[in-house]
């Protein structure tokens, strides 16, 4: 860096894991809450498939799950969400509603209807829409 530089080392620098600029993926600190809660997961099956756990450790590792995601978020691009009540069930009633809109590049998709699924696991996911709010999933599974 030039003398008199007033640029930052960090600046132009863009992580590769979640795309914020200023730091690299090394030090990125979402990814690092990222992989000690997936390592907490994997712990928390392997004692389960060891002994099981009781239901109040579950009630437990499910509000652990969304302190140490908190600040990790699934990003969904153009995706948007209904905020009001009244616009929710409006839409909850049109034809659109009713279909499902597969997009075959994502990742992810969701969906309001609990009914359309074959297999259903509670899963607490944070994702970050455009306009950078963040929303809860409830669970995940696969679609009939």
């Amino acid at each position: 860096m030039a003398a008199g530089s007033t640029a930052s080392p960090s600046q132009g620098v863009c992580c590769l894991f979640c795309d914020w600029e200023g730091h690299t993926e090394a030090s990125c600190k979402f990814k690092e809450n990222a992989v000690k809660a997936q390592k907490a997961k994997t712990a928390d099956r392997r004692q389960e498939r060891r002994g099981g756990k009781k239901k109040a450790q579950n009630a437990q590792e499910a509000s652990v799950d969304v302190e140490a995601s908190a600040n990790v978020a699934e990003y969904a691009g153009k995706a948007s969400v209904a905020q009001s009540a009244s616009d929710r069930s409006s839409w909850l009633s049109s034809l659109a509603a009713a279909n499902w809109n597969t997009d075959t590049g994502a990742t992810s998709h969701m969906t309001p209807h609990r009914h359309w699924f074959a297999s259903y696991s509670p899963h607490i996911i944070p994702v970050r829409l455009a306009n950078d709010t963040i929303i809860y999933t409830a669970g995940m599974g696969s679609v009939m």
